[in-house]
């Protein structure tokens, strides 16, 4: 019982630490506001970034120094935004423009980016709090509220699951006192 009860503490720790690490990556806007935390909405640029994956974008870097590669966040269309990869860097009769690519699609995107619609430039990006994201949120583009609420009530089933294994001496002991007195 007592290696269950490490095993279970231990699986408790990285939990609360995986939790911690995901609403400090939502912090990080706070500490510099030219920093912006999105998430990937769909399969367009898997492997490198998965649905539900993380991305910081530097809504400061200038659209001028983008360059073929990049991956840059932009709006494609009224409030629909897009993060794809930099296929090719032109000019129009509007200035600087790029095509661009989702690293998993077989086409060029068929919108031209200008600067007007450029937010930033991808600067980090992680899939590392996918699973989390997806077992707790689902796809994100379903938007399914049914979901969101099962995937916590399952996440919080299993933390309170977790503390009561590892606390479980505690507990039978306050008990026994208590019949003692």
């Amino acid at each position: 019982m007592k290696i269950i009860r490490k095993m279970c503490a231990v699986v408790l720790v990285m939990i609360c630490a995986y939790v911690l690490g995901c609403v400090g990556f939502y912090c990080i806007p706070e500490l510099n506001p030219n920093l912006e935390v999105t998430t990937c909405i769909s399969p367009s640029m898997e492997p490198v970034i998965m649905t539900n994956g993380l991305l910081i974008t530097d809504t400061s870097f200038p659209f001028k120094d983008i360059e073929v590669g990049d991956i840059i966040l932009f709006e494609a269309g009224i409030g629909r935004y897009v993060n794809h990869r930099v296929h090719q860097v032109g000019v129009t009769d509007e200035g600087k423009a790029v095509m661009t690519v989702g690293d998993n699609n077989m086409m060029v995107d068929v919108w031209v980016t200008t600067e007007d619609e450029y937010i930033g430039k991808v600067v980090y990006n992680t899939n590392i709090f996918e699973p989390i994201i997806s077992l707790l949120c689902g796809d994100i583009v379903e938007d399914s509220t049914a979901r969101k609420v099962v995937g916590t009530g399952i996440a919080l089933i299993v933390v309170i699951g977790l503390v009561v294994i590892v606390f479980w001496d505690k507990i039978r002991k306050i008990k026994i006192r208590r019949k003692s007195i």
